[in-house]
């Protein structure tokens, strides 16, 4: 499968990788950029699924700023 992988700190991009993998490499891929907007106190990190043709189910979106996210959900620590 194709994904888009973007992060995203305090506000501003700070990367934006398309690659393609099965789902054993995205359990993989997916902890390191995660690593990658963890020192922001704001952070977004989008994975789009770009074969996917369903716009509803194409993208999945976590971190701490929801202003960019579709229909957040308040997750507790």
């Amino acid at each position: 499968m194709r994904i888009a992988v973007r992060g995203w700190g305090d506000g501003r991009k700070l990367f934006d990788e398309v690659m393609e993998c099965d789902e054993q490499s995205l359990e993989t891929i997916a902890p390191e950029h995660v690593q990658r907007v963890m020192g922001y106190k704001r952070n977004l990190l989008e994975i789009e699924f770009l074969d996917e043709p369903n716009e509803n189910e194409r993208y999945f979106r976590f971190g701490t700023d929801p202003s960019m996210m579709v229909a957040p959900i308040q997750v507790k620590p």
